[in-house]
Parts: structure tokens; sequence; C-alpha cells
């Protein structure tokens, strides 16, 4: 049972991962359901996307790293500072904002979000204020049910950033954010014993391999645009949040 139960955490952080409906608040769902994950899984979960990124990304990652002055890197490290700075404060000061009792509203705004891009402007280039713009969707997307991808990439579309950009964008900036996430969480994780260490390793492939597919199927396939075909999905799991909320 235990196994089973590994593999749909696994699939389920893989997929959400990158699909716009996110991937916190289904975790959060599945553990009012079931038994609550160890932190040091979830770490492990975490870094198995990581790594799915890293490899469908590799081209552009290597180009970025070899080439260090870009405007690129320039405007993802200009988005990482309202990131760093929002999640600070909700981890500092609100956290329980972060245990899912907002969830419903975390999901209506997912929904919410997801329909924006219909009112996209005129189209841009990616700069600093759009960068920046973009790091305040994903430091307010650390609210449990307010998907990352889909908040980012909505942003971006609504202040005209091509489809193709802004999607690879919003996927290169998660990058030092979920390994700076990652490194914290961590370093308080308890420890883990040899006899767990297959159901981890279990679960990291299953998140790799799902990852893999839904990060792929995002930048070939999906755009700002047509997010919103997702909001229906994310406006349910609102209303399914609500009523557990309740019982």
């Amino acid at each position: 049972m235990i196994y089973i139960y590994v593999i749909v955490l696994g699939l389920v952080q893989g997929l959400t991962e990158f699909l716009p409906v996110s991937s916190s608040g289904h975790l959060i769902l599945l553990e009012n359901l079931f038994d609550k994950p160890s932190l040091f899984f979830n770490v492990m979960l975490h870094f198995a996307t990581l790594m799915s990124v890293i490899v469908v990304m590799r081209k552009r990652i290597k180009d970025l790293i070899l080439h260090p002055l870009t405007k690129t890197n320039l405007f993802i490290l200009l988005s990482m500072i309202p990131t760093g700075l929002i999640a600070f404060v909700i981890k500092l000061h609100f956290p329980r904002l972060l245990d899912g009792t907002l969830l419903p509203f975390g999901f209506l705004v997912t929904s919410a979000l997801l329909i924006l891009p219909a009112l996209s402007g005129k189209s841009r280039n990616l700069n600093a204020k759009t960068s920046f713009s973009a790091g305040i969707a994903q430091g307010i997307a650390v609210l449990p049910g307010i998907s990352r991808s889909g908040a980012v990439i909505s942003v971006l579309t609504v202040l005209g950033v091509p489809d193709n950009e802004s999607a690879e964008f919003a996927f290169l900036m998660s990058i030092p954010i979920i390994i700076g996430s990652t490194a914290v969480e961590l370093l308080s994780a308890e420890r883990i014993f040899i006899g767990e260490l297959f159901p981890v390793l279990l679960g990291m492939c299953v998140a790799f391999v799902s990852g893999t597919f839904a990060l792929k199927f995002m930048l070939g396939k999906l755009n700002g645009k047509n997010l919103a075909r997702f909001a229906p999905y994310t406006f349910t799991l609102s209303a399914l949040s609500y009523v557990l909320a309740q019982l």
C-alpha cells in the first residue's frame, strides 16, 4: 500500500509542478485524505522535478551558464528579489497561510489568473518591468493553491510577452527558487533510515518522469492564451477543498 501512495505522490508532484494547477495545493489535498509524507520525502520530490527542468532545458541552461552576463540571467536575478521578499515575509509573519488554511481561495485565484491572458496587451519583449512583475507573481504563488507556473505565465502574457518566451522564462526563473527552497527544507528535514530509501527513490523516479512529460507539454503544446482550459479544473478543486474543510 505504501508503494501505491508513493507512486501517486510522485505522479501528482511531477505533473502539477509544471501544469498550471498548483502542486502544493494538490499535495495538501492528498495529505488531508491520507497520511502526511515526511518532509524529507517532499524535499526529494521537489529535487526530482528540478532535475526535470535541468534535463529538458539543458541546452538553454548551458548557454546561460556559458554567457552569464546575458539579459536573461539579469532578468532572472531581478525576478528573484520580489519572490524572495514575499516568500520570506509570508513564511516569517504569516506561516499559517502555508498550511492550506486558504486552499479554496488559492485555487480560486489560480482559476482567475488562468483566464487573464485573454486580456493580453501590446506585444513586447521581456524586460526589467515584466521580469520583476513575474517575480511578484512567483512570490505570491508560495501560497498553497496558487499555481506558480500559471501565475507567472499569465502575468507575462497579460504584459504582452510572447508565449514561447513567457513559458521558457517561467521555468528558468523557477530553478534558483526550487534550489533555494529545497536547501532550506532539507536543513530542517528529519533523518532517513536505509529501509526508507527505496520508497523515496521510487517516488523521485515517478516525479522525474511525469515532471519531464508535463514540462515538455507546457513548453511545446501550451501557451498563455489557452491556459484557460485548466480554469474549470482548478475551480472544481476550490469547491472540493472548501467542502473538505467543512467536514
